[in-house]
């Protein structure tokens, strides 16, 4: 027997696919993993058993991504929350503590920002920040990067999965595989997410007050935020921390798992001691402090 439920629910007028663990509970919290760019719901799988016996899953598939409809508009990250809120009504579920990874993460701040009565606590692995900024060049970029997806749906699974070993030698054979599966069917119109306008990203932290879990790692091996940027998110953010993964890059849960699995868990065990129905309250301590595993 699975042990996940799949489906599609319509949210938004766009067919928003996922994977919910037939472990539910209107009691508990719900654990919400929002995949990044060309990524899907299935390769979060992996990470996502090691809390299934604890907490109710969700695993939804953004637009343009896995199985999820692929519309023309809609990739902003507030409309994006506004799928995941509209799955997250459709299967009642009341508050979620939210996972999000590189576009993920953006979404996840999206969320918390615009339903924070939904959202308990929110993890950002290796968020865009502080974002691209393509200037005058931004139509040209989007056009070169569709037509880098473009020539990736018509590569096979073998031709992207040895591109993925040479790149990610020290990734699981799940991971790697996953990865390849879902590159060939990301969407061209994911591009959109680029050309739509957004906020500044310290505008997104501003508005959050739930407990926030900022992962970082090692930019020299590819991650996205650097010390400065989280010198910069500390000083707005009003109830966050950073645990920083050294030896990872972008990918932080696939280059180091063990060690992304027990900070979440800590923050999950902290967390939980501080929700209350649908109040929060600030987590002791967390004011812009940095922990290192």
């Amino acid at each position: 027997m699975s042990v996940y439920n799949e489906g599609k629910e319509v949210v938004n007028g766009t067919g928003i696919y996922y994977y919910r663990s037939t472990q539910t509970s209107e009691e508990q919290l719900t654990l919400l993993f929002l995949h990044g760019v060309t990524d899907s719901a299935a390769c979060f799988l992996s990470l996502a058993e090691y809390f299934r016996k604890d907490y109710p899953l969700l695993l939804p598939d953004a637009r343009a991504h896995g199985s999820s409809d692929a519309p023309e508009d809609g990739y902003s990250a507030e409309e994006r929350a506004a799928d995941v809120h509209g799955l997250m009504n459709r299967l009642k579920i009341r508050q979620a503590v939210v996972f999000g990874h590189a576009m993920g993460a953006e979404t996840a701040l999206a969320l918390a920002a615009d339903y924070p009565s939904e959202v308990a606590g929110v993890i950002l692995e290796d968020p865009l920040w502080p974002g691209r900024s393509y200037g005058a060049l931004i139509e040209e970029r989007a056009a070169q990067w569709k037509s880098d997806i473009v020539e990736q749906n018509h590569q096979t699974f073998e031709t992207l999965l040895g591109q993925i070993r040479s790149q990610h030698p020290l990734w699981s054979e799940e991971d790697m595989r996953c990865w390849a599966e879902a590159r060939r069917h990301a969407h061209p119109h994911l591009v959109n997410m680029i050309l739509t306008p957004r906020r500044r990203w310290t505008d997104y932290l501003r508005a959050v007050h739930c407990p926030l879990l900022l992962l970082t790692a090692d930019p020299e091996m590819g991650a996205i935020v650097r010390p400065e940027t989280v010198q910069e998110a500390a000083k707005v953010w009003k109830n966050g921390r950073e645990v920083h993964i050294p030896q990872a890059g972008h990918f932080i849960h696939r280059d180091q798992t063990e060690a992304v699995v027990q900070a979440v868990q800590s923050f999950l065990n902290e967390l939980s001691s501080y929700v209350i129905g649908n109040k929060l309250s600030t987590l002791t301590g967390s004011q812009g402090q940095k922990v290192r595993p």
